[in-house]
């Protein structure tokens, strides 16, 4: 139920009691009602956040902002469900996008962050760097790119679509476990020996977007 005391709004949900199944609802009767407020949650981007948006239609990378909203509801993993709309375009003329998911968004690439490069079928992804200035605009007209290779040729022009960011084992990350948690320090690890992603390519990604 949604409730509302000095204006701001709160979502109750019921929380099944110790040793009872959360297959029977029933049993949630002895239990306690959580409160959730949403200034309390952590969104994975804060309101008006400048991004990039994947466009379906033009199948490339847009600019955007981002917009989180809370209806009270709960994922599959009893976290928060926050729901995500993207304004695609310039504050004058933009387009509202409903319920992105959160692997059709990333944010702009930063001046010298590691990053792979798709030069091609057959040629893969080969690691570089942006160069230390871009275009206001390089979501749209490309980034300037150095790739790591023999000559360590710098390349104008790389369309969004065909970058990614690059992470090594041993480097200082953040990952995102859910709106209670938000964003939290981890470590990039080092696969094991024996696991089968353990290949020189990187793995396929897990989404469209990824």
């Amino acid at each position: 139920e949604v409730f509302r005391a000095d204006t701001e709004p709160m979502f109750l949900r019921a929380v099944a009691p110790e040793n009872s199944s959360t297959d029977s609802p029933s049993a949630w009767g002895n239990g306690q009602l959580e409160i959730l407020r949403p200034k309390e949650l952590i969104p994975m981007f804060e309101n008006s956040t400048v991004l990039e948006y994947w466009s379906n239609t033009r199948k490339r990378w847009l600019n955007g902002r981002c917009y989180w909203q809370f209806h009270g509801e709960m994922d599959q993993f009893g976290q928060p469900q926050l729901f995500y709309d993207v304004r695609v375009g310039t504050p004058s003329r933009s387009q509202k996008r409903l319920a992105v998911s959160v692997d059709r968004m990333r944010l702009p690439f930063q001046a010298l962050e590691d990053v792979d490069i798709f030069r091609g079928v057959g040629k893969g992804w080969h690691a570089g760097m942006l160069s230390d200035r871009q275009m206001t605009f390089a979501t749209n007209c490309g980034y300037q790119v150095t790739i790591f290779s023999r000559d360590k040729a710098k390349t104008s022009g790389i369309p969004s679509n065909l970058i990614r960011r690059s992470y090594v084992p041993g480097e200082l990350v953040q990952v995102y476990r859910g709106a209670h948690a938000g964003w939290v320090h981890a470590r990039v690890s080092s696969p094991p020996a024996n696991d089968p992603w353990a290949v020189e390519s990187p793995p396929l990604p897990l989404s469209a977007f990824s």
